[in-house]
């Protein structure tokens, strides 16, 4: 497939470049106010707090990547198949059911869990933070379901609305309430109120329609089946990716400090921004054309659309990689205040470049899922992510935040590494 050919494919799908334009111009936006909005928060909280309070809202992501995240990968996989069939409205009744149910087990579970852990003076916590995560997880959760349908319905114009206005409101809560209240409490329940008013949003101005009488009994049931059955293979990968993006500030807990935490998340919520925004738009663009080429078996596309994408990653993040690099500093003091800048120039790098290999992987996760490679992926989550907790327990102990650093440079390399390895041989690099 030679390029004029391939512009030519690409023109015939207006819609879709559309719906591309609409996801970076919101993820850029979005971006900026949270580069903004780290800035403020850098201001008024002080490392401590603020790495108490992203601690748990870590729990907060590990319970809804075990007990959610995986019916709603489920939500976002067939809700297009049952909404092509004039069942959509049937198919969300009961996805919003299962997910409440879901929401609520998960939530007295853990909050059971650890009042027994309190009570034997096993841990001590702060009771008002452990329900407001508790709050946190239950909204989030239900504001995934509807973002889930926006995007399942390609209504990415209202997506890129929402995400921006969200964004926004956060950080305007945060400011207020951490102006006059600088608590770890008063950051957790900045997000409560932007999700809820999110919600609310979404319920006014774009309704989910929901028939809760919906069908037979046994419907339900083959429905509640089929979803277990797609649902609980994820639960080991979801896992699996929580430890690889936020496991490493409880080892700096552990092995360091609270501040350290804040410090820590401080640089890598700046560094790591630009290149998941990058694999997002990249993922968003190009894998519904690969998906489409390799559904026609046609083979020679596939192969001109993956080159592409992975030509595409890997250009843009080069120059996002030298812009770190040659402009740290200049990062540092225009989005960090002075009692985050000491080791940010050097955090800075390493956490780049550990999500820029993260975002040529993709490619390669991509290109194994859309070829039913499935089991593949998994064995390089498990490979990887044994290396990268080792990694971080060494290195950790020895260079603290810095060493947080460099393992997750070494994790996503180690990623990137075994994705080529096992992708090389399908895709035939040697063909070239």
């Amino acid at each position: 497939m030679n390029i004029k050919s391939f512009f030519s494919f690409i023109s015939n799908r207006r819609k879709t470049l559309a719906e591309g334009g609409w996801v970076l111009a919101g993820q850029a936006i979005v971006a900026l106010i949270n580069m903004a909005g780290i800035r403020i928060v850098t201001e008024f909280l002080s490392p401590a707090v603020l790495g108490e309070a992203t601690l748990w809202i870590g729990i907060a992501i590990l319970l809804k990547n075990i007990f959610v995240s995986p019916f709603l990968n489920y939500q976002i996989r067939f809700y297009p198949e049952y909404r092509s069939q004039n069942k959509g409205i049937a198919y969300n009744s009961v996805a919003l059911k299962i997910l409440l149910i879901l929401v609520i087990c998960s939530s007295v579970f853990f909050i059971c869990s650890i009042l027994i852990l309190k009570m034997n003076d096993v841990i001590q916590i702060n009771l008002l933070i452990l329900f407001l995560t508790v709050i946190y997880f239950s909204l989030d959760s239900i504001r995934s379901f509807g973002i889930n349908i926006l995007q399942a319905e390609r209504r990415q114009k209202e997506f890129a609305h929402y995400s921006i206005l969200e964004s926004f409101i956060t950080f305007s809560i945060v400011f207020l309430l951490i102006l006059y209240m600088p608590k770890a409490e008063s950051y957790i329940a900045s997000f409560i109120f932007s999700i809820l008013f999110i919600i609310i949003l979404m319920k006014i101005f774009i309704p989910i329609k929901f028939n809760f009488t919906f069908k037979t009994e046994e419907n339900i049931k083959l429905f509640i089946n089929e979803a277990i059955k797609f649902a609980l293979p994820l639960i080991p990968v979801t896992i699996l990716s929580w430890i690889m993006n936020l496991s490493n500030r409880y080892i700096i807990e552990i092995l360091g400090n609270t501040a350290d935490v804040g410090i820590f998340i401080a640089s890598f919520s700046i560094a790591s921004r630009p290149f998941i925004m990058l694999g997002g738009v990249a993922t968003n663009f190009f894998r519904p054309i690969l998906i489409e080429v390799l559904s026609s078996n046609e083979i020679n596309k596939s192969r001109f659309v993956f080159f592409s994408w992975l030509l595409t990653v890997t250009i843009t993040g080069t120059l996002l990689m030298l812009l770190f690099f040659f402009g740290s500093k200049i990062i540092a003091d225009t989005f960090l205040s002075n009692d985050y800048r000491a080791d940010a120039t050097k955090l800075f790098i390493f956490i780049a470049l550990g999500y820029f290999f993260l975002a040529i992987y993709q490619v390669f996760e991509n290109f194994l899922f859309a070829t039913k490679n499935t089991k593949i992926t998994l064995k390089i989550s498990i490979i990887a992510t044994f290396v990268f907790i080792i990694s971080n327990f060494i290195l950790i102990s020895i260079y603290s935040t810095f060493g947080a650093a460099l393992s997750v440079a070494i994790g996503f390399l180690c990623y990137l590494g075994l994705g080529y390895i096992y992708t090389k041989d399908k895709i035939k690099f040697n063909a070239l």
